[in-house]
């Protein structure tokens, strides 16, 4: 998409020089005066596009989508890179949850009263949208780092069964916000194997792709010699990297040399069984041909008895007086007629 330079609404409500819009206010004044009003949180529909925009449109008629500059203002304004973690805060308290270190992002239960905060998350399903946008946002404004910790943490709560309704929405819509397909791939591992933990899946992942890459000693190549023509290796099958000598195609068998099984499909007898093969398909066409034959001259007689009976039915008299075609209705009267 391109641009709209006039439209820099995000970037100056970051800035702290505009409300936001409907019942809003300065985003200073919402950090803090809002922090904590969990109703006003719940019921007020119109923040939630201020605090967090993304490159589309929202709910809300008075805010815009995201532009690439104002994004990148935001992100070389320290005061405003500021402000989006106080967003975040905000928003994680809401939820039951806290920031526990703004550098690698790492997400945690808040202290007291976080089990009325998880209800409201598992009923309320908008809140579920507002979640979708945050992670959008982060991702957009530069905190790419702060969307895995705030998932690993929803995984660890839905092992010890809380936000139980929130799985769905994890699997098809918050998992996939994140870039890096290694990191969706360990999520997902992690969301399956409850014993499991991120970091040592990631370190496994690793030692597997280093070993892919570097191989135990010699980089060799595995060789069927019973079903290939791969060339030259050694006694175990096993052909070398740098073994640069040509490759022999394995010899076609003589069929004259002795010791070998001819098809029998090329002998006598392979055309005796061939025939005897023949015969039997013949007789199996007929017979299905003999059963669909049966079946027509039985749906033939079926039709001749349905006929044959509603032929001898007794034919109902109409009663009443006998239709007039549209056409007499419509004929020319006479002078003579009209008079009388």
């Amino acid at each position: 998409k391109r641009d709209d330079l006039k439209a820099n609404k995000n970037l100056l409500f970051y800035q702290n020089k505009i409300r936001s819009e409907p019942d809003g206010d300065l985003i200073d004044t919402i950090h803090k005066e809002w922090y904590g009003d969990y109703s006003r949180l719940e019921m007020h529909h119109g923040y939630i596009q201020w605090l967090f925009p993304i490159r589309e449109h929202g709910m809300n008629m008075y805010a815009q989508e995201l532009q690439q500059f104002e994004a990148q203002g935001i992100k070389g304004d320290a005061d405003a890179r500021k402000r989006v973690v106080l967003s975040y805060r905000l928003m994680l308290d809401f939820y039951g949850m806290q920031l526990i270190d703004e550098e690698s992002g790492k997400v945690g239960r808040k202290e007291k009263g976080y089990e009325m905060c998880y209800d409201n998350l598992e009923k309320s399903s908008h809140n579920w949208l507002r979640v979708t946008r945050i992670l959008k946002c982060l991702g957009e404004l530069g905190f790419e780092q702060y969307k895995r910790p705030f998932l690993e943490h929803l995984v660890r709560e839905i092992h010890q069964k809380n936000l139980m309704r929130c799985m769905s929405s994890l699997i098809n819509y918050w998992i996939p916000v994140l870039k890096s397909d290694a990191d969706r791939k360990l999520l997902l591992e992690f969301l399956k194997d409850k014993t499991a933990s991120p970091t040592r899946l990631a370190n496994a992942a690793k030692a597997r792709k280093e070993k892919r890459r570097k191989g135990d000693g010699l980089h060799k190549e595995i060789v069927d010699t019973s079903s290939n023509d791969y060339g030259i290796c050694n006694d175990n099958g096993v052909r070398e990297a740098g073994d640069t000598r040509p490759r022999e195609k394995k010899k076609k068998q003589n069929s004259n040399e002795p010791g070998e099984i001819r098809n029998p499909r090329g002998s006598a007898e392979g055309d005796e069984l061939k025939g005897c093969d023949l015969r039997k398909e013949t007789e199996e066409t007929v017979e299905s041909s003999d059963e669909s034959t049966k079946r027509q001259n039985l749906k033939t007689e079926t039709l001749q008895r349905r006929t044959q009976r509603a032929d001898t039915r007794p034919k109902k008299k109409r009663q009443g007086i006998q239709q007039r075609t549209l056409l007499s209705w419509f004929k020319p009267c006479n002078k003579e007629e009209k008079e009388r």
